[in-house]
C-alpha cells in the first residue's frame, strides 16, 4: 500500500499497518485452523483463548485492580446511559449528575427515567463553556456521582476534577484511574459514593442484585 490516510476524527482511528496486515492474514485462516476467526465456534478452546487474552490485555491497559473485571459490551455510551442507573439506581437511593453539555444531559435524562437522578450542577447558563471547581454536598442516599470528562460537542474537558470526583472517557486510556473511588468505568464517567453501589466481582452475591435483575425461582 503506497497511500495511507491518518484518521484523527472521533470514533474509529488509525491503526498500525502491522496490526491490519496481521488481521488480514488471519482472516481466512486463523492460527492455521483452516477457518476464519469469524467462523470458529465461540465455545471452542481456540476462541476462548482469544477472549481471555483480550480481557487480560484490557485489564492491563487500564491498570484495573484484580477485583474489577472488564466487560465487552455493545452499544457505546448511549447504552451506558441506561445501564449505569439500571444497575446502581433502580433499587433505590439517588444519583448526582454534573451537567456539562450534550453527553451529560443525555445521560441525566435517561437516568431520570430509572430513578432519582439529580442535576447538582449545570453549565447551561454559560452555554456549556464552563466546568465546576467544587460541588455542593451530596445527599446521604447518593449512590454515585456522574461526570463526563470530555464533552466533545461543546469542547470542554476536565484537566482536574472537582472535590470528591473520580473520572471519565474520551480520554479513555490516557491517564491513571482512581480505582478505589470507582464503581464502574464507562464511556461517560461516574464515581460511586456508596460501597454497595460498586460493580465489582462480588456484585454476584444474592443481596447485591438490583431489584429488577434479581434471579427468580418462577
Amino acid at each position: 500500500m503506497t497511500h495511507r490516510i491518518y484518521n484523527f476524527t472521533a470514533g474509529p482511528c488509525t491503526l498500525p499497518l502491522a496490526v491490519l496486515e496481521s488481521a488480514q492474514a488471519e482472516l481466512l485462516d486463523f492460527q492455521g485452523c483452516g477457518m476464519s476467526v469469524l467462523e470458529i465456534s465461540h465455545r471452542s478452546k481456540r476462541f476462548e483463548a482469544v477472549h481471555e487474552e483480550t480481557l487480560a490485555l484490557a485489564q492491563e491497559l487500564i491498570a484495573a485492580p484484580a477485583d474489577f473485571q472488564p466487560l465487552l459490551l455493545a452499544g457505546g455510551a448511549h447504552q451506558q446511559f441506561d445501564m449505569i442507573p439500571l444497575n446502581l439506581l433502580a433499587d433505590g437511593g439517588s444519583a448526582a449528575y454534573i451537567n456539562s453539555g450534550i453527553w451529560a444531559e443525555k445521560a441525566l435524562k435517561e437516568a431520570q427515567r430509572v430513578g432519582d437522578a439529580r442535576e447538582i450542577w449545570t453549565g447551561r447558563d454559560s452555554g456549556f463553556t464552563t466546568l465546576p471547581d467544587a460541588l455542593p454536598p451530596l445527599s446521604a442516599d447518593c449512590r454515585y456521582l456522574y461526570l463526563t470528562s470530555n464533552e466533545t460537542i461543546s469542547g470542554v474537558q476536565y484537566r482536574d476534577y472537582p472535590t470528591t470526583v473520580s473520572r471519565k472517557n474520551s480520554t479513555a486510556c490516557g491517564s491513571a484511574i482512581r480505582w478505589r473511588c470507582t464503581a464502574s468505568r464507562t464511556p461517560s464517567w461516574l464515581r460511586a459514593t456508596k460501597p454497595q453501589a460498586a460493580q465489582r466481582k462480588d456484585r454476584k452475591e444474592e443481596n447485591q442484585w438490583p431489584r429488577h435483575l434479581k434471579p427468580t425461582t418462577n
